[in-house]
């Protein structure tokens, strides 16, 4: 589950939703992944790319079936 602990903004909703999604494609681990999404949200300068917690186990990563499509 990714959430945030409090209200964001749509931007920083973007873009760490974008940097964590990607990662997770590439093969990263969650911890991972959530890292580089808030490093990727800081980057607006909004002090929420704190708000996100990601509970999952850390060392985890995302698995596709076979005939299933990452767009």
């Amino acid at each position: 589950m990714v959430a945030p602990l409090w209200s964001v903004g749509d931007g920083s909703a973007l873009r760490f939703a974008e940097g964590f999604y990607a990662a997770l494609l590439k093969g990263a681990s969650f911890a991972s992944a959530s890292a580089a999404a808030r490093a990727r949200a800081r980057k607006l300068g909004d002090p929420t790319w704190l708000a996100y917690a990601v509970f999952a186990a850390p060392d985890g990563r995302l698995s596709i079936q076979a005939g299933e499509a990452a767009s």
